[in-house]
This record gives structure tokens, sequence and C-alpha cells, in this order.
């Protein structure tokens, strides 16, 4: 499944969909196997060279949480975002916020790009 589960499309990833947490959790491994499969090969041979299982464990442990914590955040904020956001003024006041942070963020990476050069 996550060979093939590279290759679906958005409609045939619907029919994996099922209410509740278990479904949620079920699109969740497909979604993280089609996007996370490189950083969790890195996470693996980290791992293997440590030739520590425990360590192990917690490599991996770090690495599922660290994937998940952003979506669970953002899945349990969404009714209190979709609220917030029914004033044009804040809708507005976001966009620009969103904005300005992700032109700080490209001059940051594009410095520090021109700086290895």
């Amino acid at each position: 499944m996550a060979f093939s589960g590279l290759r679906l499309k958005a409609p045939q990833l619907e029919k994996f969909r099922r209410p509740g947490i278990v479904g949620g959790f079920l699109y969740g491994v497909i979604f993280s196997l089609g996007t996370a499969t490189a950083p969790l090969l890195v996470v693996l041979a980290a791992a293997a060279a440590q030739s520590d299982p425990a360590q192990g464990v917690a490599l991996g442990f770090a690495f599922g949480v660290g994937r998940a914590l952003p979506f669970l955040l953002i899945g349990l904020s969404a009714g209190f975002v979709s609220r917030f956001l029914q004033s044009p003024g804040r809708r507005k006041a976001l966009q620009a916020v969103s904005g300005s942070v992700l032109l700080f963020a490209s001059l940051y990476f594009g410095r520090v790009f021109l700086s290895f050069l």
C-alpha cells in the first residue's frame, strides 16, 4: 500500500475516508506515506546507525509526534478559525500577517542561500 498509495488520485483517496478517529488515522497514514517517506528513511537510517533500539524508538516517536502535531492543532482549531474569520476585517488582517510571515521567511531563506554562494 505504501507504494501504490503514492499513485492514488484524490477521488480514489476519498473511498478510504471514514468518520471518526480511526478513519482520520487511516487517512493520515496514507497521506503521510506519500509525503513523509524521505524524512522517515532519514530517521530510520539515523536509528540504524545508533545501533540502539530504544533510541530508534524514541527517534521514530519524536518524528511521528512532530509530523502529526501540526495537523492535530489545525484540526482542533478549525472551528475557532472559521468563526474568527467571519469578519472581513479580521480576514484581511490575517492575510496581511500571513503574507508578511511568508515574505520574511523567503527573505531569510534567500539570504541563507546566498551566503553559501
